[in-house]
């Protein structure tokens, strides 16, 4: 048999194997029992060939083993139930023609329409190379894989050799196991990720006068005993607890409808939130690339429904993409954006302005002239200058995690507070520091965005992290919103990609492990302070 046959061969069984997953229960529910232990020897398809596959580094994969649609159907509908879901790949490179490759495996949902990779360094003869990825959120899987990418057009006609030494889906806790031990390790493993509260999906009566906005009024900072910063306070100086839901950006089709009273009313009487966050994205299609007459629309409406359900509503000024995160590639339109704003709720007592959601590339003080604090004090003088005494929050740089850096350059005005955002299984202790830090010397904080999962949105939870999270910004008198109010198939939202409601009426099967945990913390916290 010669190479040419012998490779075709080989590459006809990585590209069409049906691959055999066997269910071996929590630990490692799904493993791939036909490449294992095999060896592939493939060679790259010549330019222009239908099999050519471009990757991110410009150029073509020479390899592509997947398993596709080969999940057991009772492991598939159950993803979600487990506390830890990885995929685990272990590969040996037995010969390689030329350097510069690199292994990636990757995942996809059974939508195909999450993605997710890791990659190795750039493989050598005779190492082993093990890589895991994170899939977490998955509750139902379309394709796992091992590619092989060449990031330099050199690498092309390159010839590798390759083992399999394994292929699989390991799993903690939860899960459809029978075992009696595995269902109380997962019972005790995630003590907050069971709902404890009975959800209904309907609604409550209540009058004005009991709701959020109704108890305690138009908010403002002071400081009050037993904090070293200044706090959120009612009219009676009595400290008030924000707790917030985020919408996801109101200018895409899929997250509009959650902008709605009912929705809304949902969150207040059922899951322990008193405030919203309305997110205006300022590019990525948004507020100043063809969505402004939209945003407009969701953000009054958005507002409107607040006042009327008693509840707090933040004004966000989403500035997210990294090519344009400095806030002053677009300060003509934040000008206008806060000035008509302001004037328009200056009289609301419900309304709370974030002027910079996630800025980047730009340092917090410079020179007080083009840094955020510049940008900062500009936008606070305007919406001071259109009669309101709202609250502001100016994001912070390197997406809002450097509220230190604010320490002795500090906004001259007594309302307002310091943004810091943080996803629970990225940031930690070197955050939580940071907030420490901060908060010592006297800088009020917002929390105005934050996740369980990882910064991507997308990957692994980590609830005891959140609940630290939680546990410091309650002892430090801290606000915090949650992201985000939707059905996405990540991590980070709130509802399950299956729950089509948009209009409230959730109940708890409707709800994520991340929505799930949620609840019991803001319904916790609510019952103490009745």
């Amino acid at each position: 048999m010669n190479m040419k046959t012998s490779f075709k061969r080989a590459l006809a069984l990585i590209m069409l194997l049906a691959v055999v997953m066997s269910f071996t229960g929590v630990d490692n529910i799904c493993s791939d029992v036909n490449a294992a232990g095999k060896t592939y020897t493939l060679t790259k398809k010549k330019k222009g060939s239908k099999k050519v596959v471009k990757n991110k580094y410009g150029s073509d994969y020479i390899a592509d083993f997947y398993t596709r649609d080969s999940i057991p159907s009772d492991v598939s509908s159950n993803l979600g139930s487990y506390n830890s879901l990885k995929f685990s790949v272990s590969v040996k490179v037995r010969g390689i023609s030329k350097k510069g490759l690199k292994i990636i495996a990757y995942a996809m949902d059974s939508k195909y329409g999450s993605w997710k990779e890791v990659e190795s360094g750039v493989i050598k003869k005779g190492k082993t190379y093990k890589l895991t990825l994170d899939i977490n959120s998955y509750s139902s899987i379309g394709r796992l894989g091992i590619r092989i990418a060449s990031p330099k057009k050199k690498c092309k006609g390159a010839k590798l050799k390759y083992t399999i030494n394994y292929a699989k889906i390991v799993a903690n806790g939860g899960g459809s196991s029978s075992s009696s031990s595995s269902s109380s390790s997962s019972a005790s493993s995630t003590p907050n990720t069971e709902l404890k509260y009975e959800m209904t999906g309907k609604t409550k009566d209540v009058a004005f006068a009991d709701t959020p906005v109704g108890k305690h009024g138009a908010l403002h900072l002071a400081n009050v005993d037993g904090y070293k910063a200044p706090v959120i306070v009612d009219a009676n100086g009595n400290k008030v607890n924000l707790r917030g839901a985020s919408t996801h950006g109101m200018h895409w089709n899929e997250m509009t409808p959650y902008v709605n009273k009912a929705a809304f009313q949902s969150l207040r009487d059922e899951w322990g939130v008193n405030m919203v966050r309305l997110v205006n994205y300022v590019t990525q299609g948004g507020y100043t690339q063809g969505s402004k007459s939209k945003l407009d629309k969701a953000t009054q409406n958005g507002v409107s429904y607040a006042k009327e359900l008693g509840m707090y509503a933040i004004v966000d000024w989403h500035v997210h993409d990294s090519g344009t995160a400095d806030p002053w590639s677009n300060i003509d339109d934040a000008k206008a954006f806060f000035k008509k704003y302001a004037t328009m709720y200056k009289d609301y007592d419900n309304v709370i302005f974030e002027i910079c959601n996630e800025p980047v590339n730009v340092k917090w003080y410079k020179d007080g002239k083009k840094d955020l604090y510049a940008y900062a004090k500009t936008i606070t003088k305007i919406i001071r200058d259109c009669g309101s005494k709202a609250i502001v929050v100016c994001g912070t740089n390197t997406w809002s995690q450097d509220v230190d850096e604010v320490i002795g350059h500090e906004i001259k005005d007594d309302n307002v507070m310091y943004t810091v955002h943080f996803y629970a299984a990225t940031h930690k202790d070197s955050l939580r520091s940071k907030v420490t830090k901060a908060y010592n010397a006297g800088i009020p904080i917002f929390v105005t965005e934050f996740g369980t999962c990882d910064a991507s949105g997308a990957g692994g939870y980590d609830f005891d992290s959140a609940d630290t999270w939680i546990n410091l910004l309650d002892k430090y008198g801290i606000p915090y919103c949650n992201w985000s109010l939707c059905n996405k198939n990540e991590a980070a939202s709130m509802l399950k990609s299956s729950c089509s409601k948009t209009n409230g009426g959730w109940t708890g099967s409707d709800l994520t492990r991340s929505g799930t945990w949620l609840v019991n913390t803001y319904r916790a916290h609510e019952e103490k302070e009745k």
